[in-house]
């Protein structure tokens, strides 16, 4: 085939294509449909939902959850009353994420054991990005709560005082810094 054959069977078939009113639509407006309901539906300016199950009066599940507010990350925290409602709102897609803080968790965190929440998540790898703020806020939380403990143990004052003057010197306590380097060639 010829340079002219060919751009005359194109001619051909864009003169077929600009004759058919209804190829206007799907060539031009559907497609901007579709980028326009894409955008809005995937835009960057929605927070990621974090539902929170906590015990009522309970000042240590409450500094919780005002620390995951006042994350970096774009978390709106929604309190549900009950494990099953927030259960519930994560597998329907709700949530995308929710958090169990059980009952009794100010004693627990007093208490030489273990205190223990409950991180509900359904397995896309969305919810393991949103995973980590909330680690992170849960391990300060520890940092303090370990603070209050070892000065109640050595006996520089009560539980309670230690960790209320523990997030004032927090940041004064050296951390680990981490740095990443690539070595070798793909």
């Amino acid at each position: 085939m010829t340079v002219t054959k060919i751009l005359a069977l194109g001619w051909v078939n864009l003169l077929r294509q600009a004759r058919d009113r209804s190829n206007f639509f799907f060539v031009f407006v559907l497609p901007t449909i579709i980028i326009v309901a894409l955008g809005i539906q995937f835009s960057g300016t929605q927070r990621a939902r974090l539902g929170v199950v906590l015990p009522p009066s309970d000042a240590f599940a409450t500094a919780l959850v005002e620390e995951l507010r006042a994350s970096d990350v774009r978390l709106e925290v929604r309190i549900v009353p009950t494990e099953t409602e927030l259960r519930s709102a994560v597998e329907r897609g709700q949530l995308e994420i929710g958090l169990v803080i059980p009952d009794g968790y100010a004693d627990a965190l007093r208490a030489p054991g273990t205190a223990r929440v409950q991180f509900l998540g359904t397995p896309e790898s969305f919810t393991a990005g949103i995973r980590a703020p909330v680690e992170a806020a849960v391990a300060r939380q520890a940092a303090l709560v370990t603070a209050g403990r070892a000065a109640a143990a050595v006996g520089a004052g009560t539980f309670d005082a230690a960790t209320a003057r523990a997030p004032a010197l927090l940041d004064d306590v050296g951390g680990v810094e981490v740095t990443v380097e690539q070595v070798g060639a793909r």
